[in-house]
């Protein structure tokens, strides 16, 4: 990782796996209580259709990087579903404006890494979708609302 390229992967991936680190737990269901009875059919839902608005947004656990230097003239952009427990869903990221194929799936394996405050419907904790840009100059995040 000698070459330009490779020092801004390298940069854009030690961001990345900064805030897998700050994100702390695992996010599997021991973590929290169960979702209110009644939940189930919501849950379902939401699973099939991540994509309809929420009371409460996923959110990361921890902090939120900042701009990558390396990525001045570039914007990454990176989707993905966010389970009912916090947890990215495998074969729901998707990043756009990696400089390679390969940059593309070191940032796909290390958003799975990623943990979050899961969204909610009233009561309930709902698959949603995350969205997160990183651009040399901002960060910008959402979700479904």
């Amino acid at each position: 990782m000698n070459s330009p390229k490779g020092l801004r992967l390298a940069t854009l991936l030690l961001a990345t796996g900064v805030l897998a680190s700050c994100v702390g737990s695992t996010g599997t269901p021991a973590d929290l209580p169960p979702n209110p009875p009644g939940c189930e059919g919501l849950v379902q839902e939401y699973r099939e259709h991540p994509g309809l608005a929420v009371d409460v947004r996923p959110e990361p656990r921890g902090y939120v990087i900042g701009p990558n230097r390396g990525y001045e003239n570039r914007r990454v952009e990176i989707k993905l579903t966010v389970d009912e427990f916090g947890n990215p869903i495998p074969g729901t990221v998707q990043v756009s404006g990696a400089r390679s194929a390969s940059d593309e799936k070191s940032l796909q394996e290390e958003t799975l890494k990623w943990r979050f405050a899961p969204a909610r419907v009233g009561e309930c904790r709902v698959p949603a979708v995350f969205e997160y840009t990183i651009s040399g100059r901002q960060v910008t995040i959402s979700s479904s609302l």
